[in-house]
Formats: structure tokens, sequence, C-alpha cells
């Protein structure tokens, strides 16, 4: 199964998405501050990231910015979020897919099979 790294700063929805990803067969890594993910990145190797819009240090937006300049590459991207027009604007910059919140415990296992269909 794939590496993810989930990046949200909801530790209680971040909890959930480890906890339903892992009984998955997936492998995850948590972070809470979208600056962090770079070094996360580099040191946990992850197939996917899992990426809130909404984070408190900085936007989902500028982490797929960072994420994009890396020089390492970058690995497909979900965002999440509840606001609709992020769908549009995250595929803009680059991300992969997009979920919707609040999504089920069943949407979230889907949507990372689906990117890792075509991985």
């Amino acid at each position: 199964m794939a590496r993810v790294l989930a990046v949200n700063d909801d530790p209680d929805l971040l909890m959930m998405c480890q906890i339903v990803l892992e009984s998955a067969g997936h492998q995850v890594e948590t972070v809470m501050e979208g600056g962090a993910v770079l070094d996360v990145v580099k040191r946990f190797e992850p197939d996917f990231i899992l990426l809130d819009w909404v984070l408190e240090d900085i936007t989902g937006g500028d982490v797929l910015a960072l994420l994009n300049a890396s020089v390492d590459g970058r690995c497909p991207v979900l965002v999440i979020s509840a606001l609709d027009r992020v769908a549009t604007l995250s595929r803009i910059l680059g991300a992969e897919g997009f979920l919707r919140k609040p999504f089920t415990a069943e949407e979230l296992i889907e949507a990372v099979e689906k990117l890792d269909a075509v991985r």
C-alpha cells in the first residue's frame, strides 16, 4: 500500500485520517504545519500527500507552490477543503485530486486508492 503524508491543523481530523488510512493498510505520517511539509517529504518520501487547504501557518496553495518549486520533484497531492472554489484553484496549482469536507472514511479511502491506481 501507499505511504501517505497527512497535513492538517485539526488534530481530531488528522487522527481520524491516520486511523482510517492505516486501517486500509497505508503507512501514514502526520504534520500539523504546512511549513514543515518539505522537511517531512524529504524524510518520509510519501507516495501521496493529503493536504488541508486551510492551515494555521500557510495555505494549501502555498504548500503546493513549495512542492512545485522543490528540486526533489513532488508526489501527487489530494487537497481537502470545505470550500468548493478550492477544487478548481487546487487543480490549477497542480493538485491531482480534491475531496470536499465533510467526507466519510469510505470517501477518503476511495480518493487515496484512486490516486494510487494512477501512480
